[in-house]
């Protein structure tokens, strides 16, 4: 899940994977696993359009 939008999806060791949606406001949103939290976080960056 991404904080600030309702997009869930799923990761799978050993595979690529491509989230696509549009990002339409600027910030940081927090993204977590669902399965190993507290530990497997990230942060998607936003910038803001020119």
């Amino acid at each position: 899940m991404i904080d600030g939008y309702d997009i869930s999806f799923t990761v799978k060791r050993g595979q690529l994977t491509t989230v696509t949606f549009t990002a339409d406001k600027a910030g940081v949103f927090e993204f977590r696993c669902g399965t190993h939290q507290p530990s497997m976080v990230g942060e998607l960056i936003v910038l803001p359009g020119s």
